[in-house]
């Protein structure tokens, strides 16, 4: 098993069709788990719309997805080296999504540090689909709800409970240490979260062949 730095077009077909949001975030930095020369996930970072009051803006890790049925560790192996292997010193941020049944277990079992949830959102439903804020506004141009209905949609607003927000910090010793404060300065570390994990149909496996 190895992971490996992937272009955005490689990490397309995943997003769009394994992953549960079935959209194509912003792609700053990317990397994918090899197993016998077979691209099995991807992990994708970028920095987030949200601004931060540390030292340098950071990276959210946006985006975790692999085929099912890999041996027990992976998640944790490919995410620890797609750390390791972060360009540069950083902080990252990732949010765990309890509305889809998560909790992050993959940042607490990798040692993210755990500060509560982010405000919360609400999610709206086009037509009985649902569609994310920045969807609604590069489609139609809007993401107002009267301008949505005036358009003749039918629009259904749900309210949603706040993510998960976790932090890690990537670099050298000094950087992490550095990093590591600035969250603390920032926020207070909680305990983890807990609760049971509801699992997604992610649909068939991505089969995707990098070397020959």
């Amino acid at each position: 098993m190895t992971v490996i730095e992937l272009t955005s077009s490689i990490c397309k077909k995943w997003l769009l069709e394994k992953h549960y949001a079935k959209r194509m975030p912003p792609i700053n930095v990317a990397f994918g788990v090899m197993v016998e020369k077979r691209l099995q996930g991807v992990c994708t970072f970028a920095i987030p719309a949200s601004r931060f009051s540390f030292s340098k803006q950071p990276y959210e890790l946006n985006r975790l997805v692999t085929n099912d049925d890999l041996p027990k560790n992976t998640l944790s192996f490919f995410v620890g080296k797609a750390l390791q292997m972060f360009p540069e010193p950083s902080i990252i941020v990732s949010y765990a999504d309890e509305n889809y049944g998560h909790h992050g277990y993959i940042y607490q079992a990798t040692n993210w540090i755990y500060t509560g949830r982010s405000s919360a959102e609400k999610r709206v439903f086009l037509d009985g689909k649902e569609l994310h804020r920045r969807t609604l506004y590069d489609k139609y141009g809007t993401s107002s709800i009267p301008k949505l209905k005036d358009m003749g949609f039918d629009v259904e607003v749900k309210k949603q409970l706040g993510k998960y927000r976790y932090f890690q910090t990537t670099g050298d010793k000094s950087d992490k240490r550095k990093f590591k404060k600035e969250i603390l300065e920032k926020y207070d570390e909680l305990p983890y979260p807990k609760g049971e994990n509801q699992n997604y149909d992610s649909g068939e496996p991505i089969k995707q062949r990098l070397f020959y």
